[in-house]
């Protein structure tokens, strides 16, 4: 048997709003810049962690004017940062902070009006259970659990 945890029950909240009838969410999308120190002698490609970039998160809305698509929509238009929060089914989640990059809206035959939203994230912050990261803005750490006592690592 699997222990799989659907996604039903998910939800993504803009400014403590939660925004309705999301189809679906895709992100964070973090990545690590890797730097390249090779030298000559090195004998072999090297790499050092540069900047981490929070990433893009984005998600698919059937429209209904809700206070949040029309945050969304009113923060893309007015170049504002936005503070979001998307809870798992099941536990954990995360938040963020961001820009609207990208909004569109579709409408097809046979369809309800959609919408669509990406946001370029400056800082993401997980909290997954007991653990936290926080990647961007300060302070910037990690807290591991072992044997019970929490053990800060920092990225600096």
């Amino acid at each position: 048997m699997t222990s799989a945890v659907a996604s039903v029950g998910t939800t993504i909240s803009i400014g403590g709003t939660q925004v309705q009838q999301v189809i679906s969410i895709k992100g964070a999308e973090i990545t690590q810049e890797q730097l390249d120190v090779t030298n000559l002698d090195s004998g072999r490609k090297e790499f050092i962690s540069g900047f981490i970039d929070a990433g893009t998160i984005a998600f698919d809305v059937y429209w209904n004017s809700s206070a949040a698509q029309i945050a969304l929509r009113n923060a893309f238009a007015s170049r504002s940062t936005i503070s979001g929060t998307v809870e798992l089914n099941g536990g954990g989640g995360y938040t963020f902070t961001g820009l609207v990059e990208r909004f569109s809206m579709g409408m097809e035959t046979g369809a309800g009006i959609t919408a669509s939203f990406q946001c370029k994230l400056s800082s993401i912050s997980f909290g997954l259970g007991t653990a936290q990261i926080l990647v961007g803005g300060t302070p910037t750490g990690l807290n591991i659990l072992v044997g019970g006592s929490a053990t800060p690592m920092s990225f600096a």
